[in-house]
């Protein structure tokens, strides 16, 4: 052996260890995690696209508040002394929620340019006539000035909440005008978008057991009701692909008629209701006569199970149900014209009477499988996800 050859070979190895560690601590072909953006054929992470055929596993998550903290340091380090650089910064902070950096930011912004709006605007400033006040001060005169019932220049108001940087006055017109009229189009136009940016802090597990298709919302009915915008329709599929077998006529036809709903978390029941009778198959019957049980798990977020079945509520006002606990049995009962369960996670808001409602929010679901997506086969697993319409979801067995 040459000399320096035993020496040569080590190093060899160090750098193949070296690669193999780096490989090893990359995530598998097809696995995704992270702040997920939906698109109609897949997902995207950091702007990376993976599209459902090509996923193993798919996990949305939000960023650790420790990951953004290291996140706005390295940024900071790199940030220039300058106005535009100040802006981009606090956008970047207010967005991440950094409220408090963001204001420094854009204090950093004015103490360059006094007159910068965008810097006025981060800090609450607004142009009124030729002098710059308050927004906050601003939108009460503007609000005390509405004639009561008047609800578009409400809204024409909380959209100049949000132009002016005032997000606090634009949610508190939307929810009074969501109290008021919950199919009003202007205020879910402006509401739904405003609820996409928030995140769920309940961790709900899948509602059903077995193999359901997540309903394509073709006719739009869920986007006319603000409670109702990020609702699913579940039903359960067979062998097939079919959701009922003989003809289909009968309710006992239909797979999903009688299965058993399951508590998505631990909560606490606030509403059960079971006396409303079921419908014949195609015959759907009145929006007000659903029957459906709601949970409480925060004080912002409760999940509601609609068109149950007739007699089949588990639970009562009141109750504290534990997750996986049995609830009640999917129906067909209220505007419904096959059994299926109608599932969403809510959010409940007030005007300043303190009249309430019901604004539908985005959720997740955890710890299932998707055999079908898009139309097309693919088989993934669900660490945390949005469901989207059109999956096939394969939720496994209760004991």
């Amino acid at each position: 052996m040459r000399k320096g050859a035993r020496k040569t070979g080590m190093g060899g190895l160090l750098c193949l260890a070296a690669v193999l560690a780096c490989r090893a601590e990359e995530p598998p072909a097809g696995t995704v995690a992270g702040r997920v953006k939906y698109v109609k054929d897949g997902v995207e992470v950091a702007g990376k696209k993976t599209v459902w055929k090509s996923l193993t596993s798919l996990e949305d998550t939000d960023p650790a508040a420790e990951e953004v903290r290291a996140e706005f340091e390295k940024r900071l380090a790199k940030r220039a002394a300058e106005v535009p650089e100040h802006l981009a910064l606090g956008r970047w902070c207010r967005e991440n929620g950094l409220a408090e950096e963001a204001s420094l930011e854009f204090e950093a912004a004015l103490a360059l340019a006094p007159e910068n709006p965008e810097a006025r605007k981060g800090l609450g400033w607004v142009r009124s006539g030729k002098e710059w006040r308050k927004v906050a001060e601003v939108f009460e005169e503007k609000r005390a000035a509405l004639k009561p019932g008047a609800r578009q220049p409400a809204l024409d108001l909380a959209k100049w909440a949000a132009d002016n940087g005032f997000p606090d006055g634009e949610w508190r017109l939307l929810k009074a005008a969501a109290v008021a009229d919950a199919f009003d189009k202007g205020m879910i136009a402006r509401v739904r978008p405003r609820m996409e940016r928030r995140r769920d802090a309940t961790v709900l597990a899948p509602p059903l057991a077995g193999r359901w298709k997540a309903l394509e919302d073709n006719t739009g009915h869920h986007q006319v009701k603000v409670f109702a915008t990020f609702a699913i329709d579940f039903v359960r599929i067979g062998d097939g692909g079919a959701s009922w077998k003989g003809t289909g006529r009968a309710l006992e036809d239909h797979f999903a008629w009688g299965q058993t709903i399951y508590a998505c978390a631990a909560g606490t029941v606030t509403f059960a209701e079971d006396g409303f009778d079921d419908n014949p198959i195609g015959t759907p019957g009145a929006f007000d006569k659903a029957n459906f049980v709601c949970l409480q798990h925060t004080d912002e977020e409760y999940t509601a199970y609609g068109h149950i079945q007739k007699g089949s509520a588990l639970v009562e006002p009141g109750e504290r149900v534990k997750a996986g606990q049995p609830i009640a049995r999917v129906g067909n009962s209220g505007a419904s014209g096959l059994p299926h369960l109608h599932f969403t996670l809510q959010l409940p808001v007030f005007d300043d009477a303190g009249k309430g409602g019901w604004v539908g929010i985005p959720w997740r679901l955890s710890g299932f499988r998707v055999t079908e997506a898009a139309g097309a086969g693919c088989d993934f697993e669900v660490k945390r996800a949005r469901v989207a319409e059109g999956w096939v979801m394969d939720f496994g067995e209760r004991k």
